[in-house]
Protein backbone atom coordinates (compact mmCIF):
# COMPACT_ATOMS: atom_id res chain seq x y z
CA UNK A 1 0.00 0.00 0.00
CA UNK A 2 2.70 2.84 1.06
CA UNK A 3 4.23 1.79 -2.85
CA UNK A 4 1.59 2.43 -4.31
CA UNK A 5 0.34 5.86 -2.37
CA UNK A 6 3.94 7.00 -3.54
CA UNK A 7 3.36 6.21 -7.11
CA UNK A 8 0.27 8.09 -7.07
CA UNK A 9 2.04 10.73 -5.27
CA UNK A 10 4.97 11.31 -7.74
CA UNK A 11 2.70 10.60 -10.99
CA UNK A 12 0.54 13.40 -9.50
CA UNK A 13 3.66 15.72 -8.46
CA UNK A 14 6.28 14.95 -11.49
CA UNK A 15 6.56 16.40 -14.57
CA UNK A 16 8.78 13.75 -15.33
CA UNK A 17 7.93 9.97 -15.75
CA UNK A 18 7.69 7.84 -12.33
CA UNK A 19 9.52 4.49 -12.28
CA UNK A 20 6.98 1.56 -11.02
CA UNK A 21 9.87 -0.77 -9.72
CA UNK A 22 8.88 0.28 -5.79
CA UNK A 23 5.62 -1.40 -6.62
CA UNK A 24 6.40 -3.81 -8.51
CA UNK A 25 9.07 -5.09 -5.77
CA UNK A 26 6.33 -4.55 -3.46
CA UNK A 27 4.31 -7.64 -5.19
CA UNK A 28 7.36 -9.66 -4.78
CA UNK A 29 8.34 -9.69 -8.67
CA UNK A 30 12.03 -9.50 -9.35
CA UNK A 31 13.72 -7.82 -12.10
CA UNK A 32 12.71 -10.44 -14.76
CA UNK A 33 9.10 -10.56 -13.51
CA UNK A 34 8.92 -6.61 -13.55
CA UNK A 35 9.35 -6.88 -17.50
CA UNK A 36 7.33 -10.17 -17.62
CA UNK A 37 4.33 -8.75 -20.35
CA UNK A 38 1.15 -8.82 -18.29
CA UNK A 39 -2.28 -7.44 -19.23
CA UNK A 40 -4.25 -5.05 -17.48
CA UNK A 41 -6.50 -7.47 -15.77
CA UNK A 42 -4.12 -9.73 -14.40
CA UNK A 43 -2.27 -7.13 -13.26
CA UNK A 44 -5.29 -5.45 -11.40
CA UNK A 45 -6.26 -9.19 -9.85
CA UNK A 46 -2.52 -9.38 -8.70
CA UNK A 47 -2.93 -5.57 -7.17
CA UNK A 48 -6.24 -6.42 -5.00
CA UNK A 49 -4.68 -10.13 -4.01
CA UNK A 50 -1.51 -7.86 -2.60
CA UNK A 51 -3.65 -5.06 -1.31
CA UNK A 52 -6.35 -7.35 0.41
CA UNK A 53 -3.56 -9.67 2.10
CA UNK A 54 -1.53 -6.50 3.06
CA UNK A 55 -4.79 -4.91 5.14
CA UNK A 56 -5.52 -8.36 7.14
CA UNK A 57 -5.90 -7.31 10.51
CA UNK A 58 -6.09 -3.89 9.90
CA UNK A 59 -8.87 -1.30 10.85
CA UNK A 60 -8.95 -1.44 6.93
CA UNK A 61 -9.57 -4.77 6.14
CA UNK A 62 -12.55 -5.66 3.79
CA UNK A 63 -12.06 -2.68 2.01
CA UNK A 64 -11.25 -3.89 -1.23
CA UNK A 65 -13.99 -6.93 -0.93
CA UNK A 66 -16.09 -3.87 -0.59
CA UNK A 67 -15.16 -1.92 -2.86
CA UNK A 68 -14.39 -4.19 -5.45
CA UNK A 69 -16.69 -7.45 -5.44
CA UNK A 70 -19.90 -8.43 -6.60
CA UNK A 71 -21.67 -11.64 -6.43
CA UNK A 72 -23.40 -13.47 -9.15
CA UNK A 73 -24.85 -16.80 -9.34
CA UNK A 74 -24.51 -19.75 -12.16
CA UNK A 75 -27.53 -21.20 -13.16
CA UNK A 76 -28.88 -23.96 -15.10
CA UNK A 77 -32.44 -24.65 -15.88
CA UNK A 78 -34.10 -27.83 -17.57
CA UNK A 79 -36.17 -27.13 -20.23
CA UNK A 80 -38.94 -30.25 -20.11
CA UNK A 81 -38.11 -31.67 -16.58
CA UNK A 82 -37.98 -29.73 -13.12
CA UNK A 83 -34.36 -29.51 -12.11
CA UNK A 84 -31.66 -26.83 -11.92
CA UNK A 85 -28.75 -25.83 -10.64
CA UNK A 86 -27.28 -22.46 -9.32
CA UNK A 87 -23.87 -21.70 -7.72
CA UNK A 88 -22.91 -18.25 -6.63
CA UNK A 89 -19.78 -16.79 -7.95
CA UNK A 90 -17.88 -13.83 -6.52
CA UNK A 91 -16.19 -11.40 -9.00
CA UNK A 92 -13.71 -8.70 -9.44
CA UNK A 93 -14.51 -7.72 -13.00
CA UNK A 94 -16.37 -8.42 -16.11
CA UNK A 95 -15.23 -9.83 -18.86
CA UNK A 96 -17.30 -8.29 -21.48
CA UNK A 97 -17.49 -9.14 -25.35
CA UNK A 98 -16.89 -6.30 -27.98
CA UNK A 99 -17.15 -8.56 -31.48
CA UNK A 100 -20.62 -7.22 -32.75
CA UNK A 101 -21.44 -4.80 -30.13
CA UNK A 102 -22.28 -1.28 -31.06
CA UNK A 103 -22.15 -0.03 -27.14
CA UNK A 104 -21.22 -1.11 -23.85
CA UNK A 105 -24.71 -1.65 -23.00
CA UNK A 106 -24.80 -4.15 -26.25
CA UNK A 107 -21.96 -5.87 -24.42
CA UNK A 108 -23.10 -6.33 -21.43
CA UNK A 109 -26.55 -7.99 -22.87
CA UNK A 110 -24.67 -10.00 -24.90
CA UNK A 111 -22.65 -11.31 -21.33
CA UNK A 112 -25.91 -12.18 -19.55
CA UNK A 113 -27.64 -13.67 -22.72
CA UNK A 114 -28.70 -17.11 -21.86
CA UNK A 115 -26.68 -20.01 -23.78
CA UNK A 116 -29.20 -23.00 -25.14
CA UNK A 117 -28.14 -26.45 -24.29
CA UNK A 118 -29.25 -29.11 -26.94
CA UNK A 119 -28.08 -31.15 -29.19
CA UNK A 120 -24.78 -32.39 -28.34
CA UNK A 121 -24.27 -29.96 -25.82
CA UNK A 122 -27.27 -31.18 -23.33
CA UNK A 123 -26.65 -30.89 -19.60
CA UNK A 124 -26.75 -34.04 -17.46
CA UNK A 125 -28.94 -33.51 -14.90
CA UNK A 126 -28.43 -35.90 -11.54
CA UNK A 127 -31.19 -38.29 -12.12
CA UNK A 128 -32.71 -37.23 -15.16
CA UNK A 129 -30.00 -37.92 -17.48
CA UNK A 130 -29.07 -35.41 -20.39
CA UNK A 131 -31.87 -32.26 -21.15
CA UNK A 132 -32.23 -29.31 -22.71
CA UNK A 133 -31.50 -26.30 -20.63
CA UNK A 134 -30.64 -23.27 -20.26
CA UNK A 135 -27.36 -22.00 -18.71
CA UNK A 136 -26.58 -18.13 -17.59
CA UNK A 137 -25.72 -15.95 -14.66
CA UNK A 138 -28.08 -13.76 -12.46
CA UNK A 139 -26.50 -10.95 -10.90
CA UNK A 140 -26.97 -11.28 -7.00
CA UNK A 141 -24.83 -8.04 -6.25
CA UNK A 142 -22.66 -5.41 -7.61
CA UNK A 143 -19.76 -3.62 -6.35
CA UNK A 144 -19.21 -0.32 -5.43
CA UNK A 145 -16.75 -0.12 -8.29
CA UNK A 146 -16.97 -2.14 -11.27
CA UNK A 147 -14.28 -2.90 -13.59
CA UNK A 148 -15.57 -3.67 -17.30
CA UNK A 149 -12.51 -5.48 -19.08
CA UNK A 150 -13.36 -5.57 -22.82
CA UNK A 151 -12.91 -8.84 -24.91
CA UNK A 152 -10.99 -7.41 -27.64
CA UNK A 153 -9.22 -10.65 -28.61
CA UNK A 154 -10.91 -13.96 -29.91
CA UNK A 155 -9.02 -17.11 -30.15
CA UNK A 156 -9.07 -18.82 -33.30
CA UNK A 157 -7.69 -22.10 -33.15
CA UNK A 158 -7.98 -23.03 -36.77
Amino acid sequence: PCALQTLFYRLQTSPDPVSTKELTKSFGWDDFESYHQHDATEFNRVLIDTLETKMKGTAVEGTMEKLFRGEFINYIECLHVKFASNRPEFFYDLQLPVEGCKSVYDSFRSYVQPERMEGQNKYDAEGFGLQEAIKGIRFKTFPDILELNLNRFKHDYY
